[in-house]
């Protein structure tokens, strides 16, 4: 069974590279063959598909035909995911099977490690965040893993962050590649910090609202808010993680700092006014004023 599964992969990603340029009719449903390709249960020993690539297709040596089969493995997830065909990532260790790989593609640079004694271990909600002052924007980016927030940047205080499409095969992505991180303690934990920062900031459907105007969520409908959280949520309570040893620890860090100064406390007493009424109340108190310095002024006699 695995010697007929390793072929078909291989097969498949041959037929793919060479129907590339066509509609690919042969067949219907990339994403959900994708999905099961990327899921834990289903992966292979990546020496086996190597095995079967080598003797299937003859190339000038093994290392050349180890990396023709990763590179056309990423190629075919990057179609699948819209990514650019030609960004493929490589890392320096071997890859156990296709998840190993596919995830190690989607890794960002790691800042340095945590060495501050004061750490906020989250952040709060879109919606708190929002009403500080905090702006919500696409980020365009290889990876939806490469969150960013600088408070002296342009625009300032912008909370910037790679679009993610919820459907079946981001699902399916974002709870295996938190799965095979769970099971290794020698892999980094990059998508299981995305998932504890994403399920920080979305904790109620209006927070889901925030991030779906600002299109960095898509391919979701009104009534899938709940959908979001839940699949966060559900995931969040099975894994086991340290914030501090989050790739994300600068960003935290920021936010955390910026909303507790007193720029955002203005800020947010600012926003639970209505706009009218404070421009109403600024025009009084002008004319007030106005009107105390004319009578201050005036000569008395």
């Amino acid at each position: 069974m695995m010697l007929t599964d390793g072929s078909f992969i291989v097969e498949l990603f041959h037929q793919y590279e060479e129907d590339l340029d066509t509609t690919w009719s042969w067949f219907s449903d990339l994403n959900t063959l994708t999905a099961d390709l990327l899921k834990m249960g289903n992966q292979l020993p990546f020496f086996v598909l190597e095995f079967l690539f080598q003797r299937s297709y003859k190339t000038a040596d093994q290392a050349t035909s180890n990396q023709a089969l990763r590179t056309l493995a990423l190629r075919f997830f990057n179609h699948a995911l819209g990514r650019p065909l030609d960004m493929v990532f490589q890392n320096k260790q071997p890859p156990k099977h296709l998840l190993d790989l596919f995830r190690s593609s989607l890794l960002p640079a790691t800042p340095p490690r945590n060495n501050c004694k004061a750490f906020a271990e989250s952040v709060q909600c879109a919606e708190l965040l929002c009403n500080a002052g905090i702006t919500l924007r696409r980020k365009k980016a290889n990876s939806l893993l490469e969150i960013d927030f600088r408070k002296l940047q342009i625009p300032p205080f912008a909370l910037k962050i790679p679009p993610v499409a919820i459907d079946h095969l981001t699902s399916t992505i974002l709870v295996n590649c938190v799965a095979l991180e769970q099971c290794l303690n020698d892999t980094s934990k990059h998508f299981t910090a995305y998932i504890r920062f994403m399920n920080c900031l979305l904790r109620q459907p209006e927070d889901v609202r925030f991030l779906r105007t600002a299109n960095i969520i898509t391919r979701i409908q009104p009534d899938d808010h709940e959908y979001v959280i839940n699949l966060l949520d559900s995931v969040r309570e099975k894994i086991h993680f340290n914030a501090r040893d989050s790739y994300l620890w600068k960003q935290y860090r920021e936010i955390d700092s910026y909303y507790d100064s007193l720029g955002a406390y203005i800020w947010c007493n600012l926003a639970g006014y209505n706009v009218l009424s404070l421009v109403v109340s600024i025009l009084a108190a002008t004319i007030a004023l106005c009107s105390w310095l004319f009578t201050w002024l005036l000569p008395t006699k």
